[in-house]
């Protein structure tokens, strides 16, 4: 099994990517970062935008770390640095089928910020369904450009992720 030691995940809200990361920071014994546990401050207030990026740069400098998040303007440094991109390509329905569920069974959770609660928030699931139209593109031309020294696996669905863990694990 290759050993990654910068991995990024990105894809759409309800796709998994906390638990992925979660999972692969297991398997490869390296640390974890939520891009949401430094984005959001109690209460859904975004931290202020400096104080943010400090924070981010300060993990994107370590020698090995999992990032999970969708933050579109730092996309260019993680993946310039990262020697493995993982990109959840999933149906929106699907990925907000999940979200709700999550909604629905989690009242909190240790991928995101303290006093962050689960709740229904219409425009996030409107944004979930347009993801594919809005973000997918701006991820692509990141991997375009930006993703060159990692090896990038695009998975379209969980079975295809399985097949992929399967892989690591040989």
């Amino acid at each position: 099994m290759k050993k990654y030691k910068r991995v990024c995940i990105v894809g759409n809200s309800g796709a998994g990517k906390s638990t992925l990361s979660v999972k692969l920071g297991e398997m490869f014994h390296l640390p974890v970062c939520h891009i949401d546990k430094l984005y959001w401050m109690p209460g859904w207030v975004k931290r202020p935008k400096n104080e943010y990026q400090v924070l981010l740069e300060n993990v994107i400098r370590q020698d090995e770390w999992i990032i999970d998040g969708n933050n579109k303007s730092t996309m260019p440094q993680r993946f310039e640095r990262s020697d493995l991109i993982i990109f959840l390509d999933y149906h929106p329905f699907f990925c907000c089928y999940r979200a709700v569920k999550r909604m629905l069974l989690t009242v909190s959770r240790p991928d995101m910020a303290d006093g962050c609660r689960e709740r229904f928030n219409m425009p996030f699931y409107q944004w979930i369904l347009g993801y594919r139209k809005h973000v997918n593109p701006v991820v692509l031309e990141h991997l375009e450009k930006h993703g060159k020294s990692a090896d990038i696996f695009i998975l379209k669905n969980p079975k295809e992720l399985a097949c992929f863990m399967n892989q690591l694990q040989c």
